[in-house]
């Protein structure tokens, strides 16, 4: 069966930035998904990678993170969030919740194109050959 190459991006508005756009161009392999809940991903397969685009409302947060860290098919899923620099207590919340990685927002255009080749660069090795990965 071959590897899932969905990344599944959950925000309250995809929209809202050109994060889509720069992950379509990063990571041309990849499908991306939109999602807005924990409904939406209970019966759909484990993706590569979920990206929560923070904030998401703060009980929101919480609760799906703590879902995807119990739930047996997605608890081994890595989980990055993009936030911007003004929501530390969220970004604490999400590493304490078991987030794998922050990426924080920038004011230049060009800070999406880093944080989505960041996330290409971070797939890309996770699903290269056992071989030429080191412990």
């Amino acid at each position: 069966m071959a590897p899932d190459r969905r990344i599944v991006l959950i925000s309250d508005d995809p929209r809202n930035d050109g994060l889509p756009s720069a992950l379509r161009r990063a990571a041309p392999g990849h499908t991306l998904v939109f999602a807005s809940s924990r409904e939406e991903l209970e019966h759909s397969p484990a993706p590569s990678l979920i990206l929560l685009d923070l904030p998401l409302e703060h009980d929101s947060l919480c609760n799906l993170l703590r879902w995807l860290r119990t739930d047996r098919s997605f608890k081994s899923v890595p989980v990055f969030a993009v936030a911007s620099p003004d929501v530390n207590e969220l970004i604490e919340e999400a590493y304490a919740l078991g987030a794998n990685s922050c990426f924080l927002r920038q004011a230049e255009p060009a800070a999406l194109d880093r944080i989505a080749q960041g996330i290409a660069t971070y797939l890309n090795v996770r699903s290269a050959p056992s071989e030429y990965c080191f412990a």
